[in-house]
């Protein structure tokens, strides 16, 4: 694997959805960081967890990036690593967009806490408040 470099994250969000045009151009639609809901149990639609990534050339080689979830009850839940090879950038930096999709899930009361792991640093955070409210999810 490569060294950490430089290498910075730029954005790291949860959304609904993420759509990417002909230019590789990507866009984030319905971010959110909180999800209502009446009565347990819940059950959440899927969503997707993004991070865009500045590349440099001084990180051209091979690099692991994961996204990790722990549930407010302290359980982690490892995504999948995803190993990309780095090499002869056209430009001084370049953006890596990395999504994982969380599956229909039934969840919790409570905060739900992703990171960023690139090389098996944590690079980023967000969370995910599961709250019991009047309105639904």
């Amino acid at each position: 694997m490569g060294m950490l470099a430089g290498m910075e994250v730029e954005i790291f969000c949860l959304c609904e959805s993420a759509p990417v045009n002909p230019l590789n151009q990507p866009s984030l639609i319905n971010i959110f960081d909180v999800k209502v809901a009446i009565k347990e149990p819940i059950l959440i639609d899927s969503f997707l967890v993004v991070s865009s990534i500045r590349i440099f050339r001084r990180d051209e080689g091979q690099h692991a990036f994961s996204i990790i979830c722990k549930d407010p009850h302290g359980k982690v839940l490892i995504g999948p690593k995803e190993i990309v090879s780095f090499s002869e950038l056209t430009r001084d930096s370049t953006t890596y967009f990395y999504v994982m999709t969380m599956p229909q899930t039934q969840v919790s009361i409570g905060v739900y806490e992703f990171s960023m792991e690139i090389d098996g640093a944590q690079r980023a955070t967000t969370v995910l408040h599961i709250e019991k409210g009047k309105n639904l999810i």
